[in-house]
């Protein structure tokens, strides 16, 4: 694992300090995971920052202040605990499954008034999921 702060360059920096409300970032990322992109929602305050390795392989943070919906049930569920924002818990999800993804957290309120965030992503090992939820941080 890496310092997660490598792929997120100057420009994209700013951008996420600039959002409506405060940004979480994984602390740690794969060494592979070198791209980030930003993409906002137009209509509501809600942001998804990617950390790619390859069309495979990704890890995405995602927050926003409404619209959330329900985390479908995996094949399989871990709990994990970040030192800044305290306990979640991932869902584990097979190949062939409805879900375009490989894991996804529930949705986290590390501040009762705050907004909602998730991790999804596809193509990591269930230990370097862990690892990166069990890093988040405040940026």
């Amino acid at each position: 694992m890496s310092d997660a702060m490598n792929p997120l360059n100057e420009s994209l920096l700013q951008d996420l300090k600039g959002l409506e409300f405060p940004v979480l970032v994984p602390g740690l990322l794969p060494p592979d995971l070198t791209r980030a992109t930003l993409e906002r929602e137009d209509q509501d305050p809600a942001f998804r920052v990617v950390f790619h390795a390859s069309p495979q392989r990704w890890v995405a943070l995602q927050g926003a202040c409404a619209g959330i919906g329900d985390v479908m049930p995996g094949d399989a569920a871990e709990t994990f605990e970040s030192d800044q924002i305290g306990p979640g818990q991932v869902e584990f999800y097979d190949p062939g499954s409805q879900e375009p993804v490989d894991f996804r957290t529930h949705w986290l309120q590390p501040r009762a008034d705050g907004a909602f965030y998730s991790l999804s992503g596809q193509g990591l090992t269930e230990s370097e999921v862990l690892a990166v939820a069990s890093s988040l941080r405040w940026l």
